[in-house]
């Protein structure tokens, strides 16, 4: 067997090498960020078959790997909103994803045979790994890629010498890109709607398969020390109260999770004296706020962005118009909040009750299945 060296040359030459190997029908052994992967083209009946029979040997789950997140939703057209989570925020990255696959599904196109050795009962395993050997030549590929994490009684094949010891001769060559960088396996996981379940514990740990799941809204004003910290604590409030939720201890405390921020807010800014008044009266607090501004990163990793006014709606959608599915006023219709800064308590009290009207009636609206549930044993 031998070894190619990703580092050694062109990798654009390296990368042509690898597809053509899968196209004339060869096993090739992969490296990820987390383990090595047998390899092949699933449009070649004997290389995938072989690979479908390592996988066998190793009583393990052969993968589907996508091009991206877009294809997994080909493959898995009836996604969760949970699962689709999970797809934005944690992929590519070494996650094995097991959804449903019906009729509907792409993979009943990839034929009978293959369809069979991918689906376990109606599941199908999903990968897309970051390493850019395997996504540059997903990208030059045609057709579908399956995969089985190269492993021995030692462990996954983190290294390409332990690939190619564990693999032997059912692989063509490794292309070697020495340790991989987590050093452990792909965490797998399966999503049936709302109902998350670790199937083998790898390099993503349960606090982050929380983060990647849970319902996130952000609540955004323009200073982030009035109006969006009194609408953050109520709705987090509301939501806990609705469906029995635990305290909340940050952004890995649960199914939850509640942020605000100002679209021209100074970092670190305390609430507002009404605005903590007005929290306490609900029995609330805002003694911990520090205000934030808006990010691209947390408008892209919320679920809902809740803007106090339109003009809050126009600045994000002015830097982010991507977003307008998820961004909308917080009133739900056209009506502002308007700034209590300056004002006195009783300003910020109508303000309060005001967000908290709106609020309970967006509460009104959230389905159970929003909210993921993991069984971590």
């Amino acid at each position: 067997m031998s070894m190619i060296d990703w580092k050694d040359g062109d990798q654009r030459d390296t990368v042509h090498l690898i597809v053509q190997a899968l196209t004339e029908g060869k096993v090739v052994a992969l490296p990820t960020e987390s383990s090595y992967l047998l390899c092949a083209s699933g449009l070649n009946t004997d290389a995938a078959q072989s690979v479908a029979e390592y996988a066998n040997t190793l009583s393990s789950r052969l993968s589907l790997i996508a091009r991206g997140t877009g294809e997994i939703l080909d493959y898995c057209p009836e996604i969760s909103p949970v699962a689709r989570r999970i797809v934005q925020r944690g992929m590519p990255g070494p996650i094995a994803l097991n959804l449903s696959a019906d009729e509907r599904s792409l993979v009943s196109a990839l034929g009978n045979e293959l369809a069979g050795h991918l689906r376990e009962g109606d599941q199908l395993s999903i990968r897309l790994p970051a390493h850019p050997a395997v996504l540059d030549v997903m990208r030059l590929l045609k057709g579908p890629v399956i995969a089985a994490e190269i492993s021995s009684e030692q462990g996954v094949a983190t290294s390409a010498n332990d690939a190619a010891k564990a693999a032997g001769d059912a692989c063509s060559f490794v292309v070697d890109d020495g340790p991989t960088h987590f050093g452990a396996a792909a965490t797998a996981i399966s999503v049936e709607s709302n109902q998350c379940k670790l199937e083998v514990p790898g390099v993503v740990d349960n606090e982050r398969l929380w983060q990647l799941s849970q319902l996130t809204i952000l609540i955004v004003c323009t200073g982030n020390t009035c109006r969006s910290p009194m609408a953050q604590v109520i709705l987090d409030s509301l939501l806990r109260k609705k469906f029995s939720l635990p305290p909340q201890n940050g952004p890995l405390s649960g199914a939850v999770f509640v942020a605000s921020a100002g679209v021209s807010a100074f970092p670190g800014s305390p609430a507002s004296q009404g605005a903590r008044t007005a929290a306490k009266i609900r029995g609330l607090s805002l003694a911990a706020h520090q205000s934030s501004p808006v990010t691209r990163h947390s408008v892209e990793h919320a679920d809902f962005v809740f803007a106090m006014t339109g003009t809050h709606r126009s600045a994000i959608l002015q830097a982010m118009p991507e977003a307008a599915s998820k961004v909308r006023l917080i009133s739900g219709g056209t009506g502002d909040v308007s700034d209590p800064f300056g004002g006195d308590q009783a300003i910020y009290d109508s303000c309060a009750d005001q967000i908290e009207g709106y609020l309970q009636t967006w509460v009104n609206s959230v389905d159970p299945s929003w909210l993921p549930q993991w069984q971590f044993d």
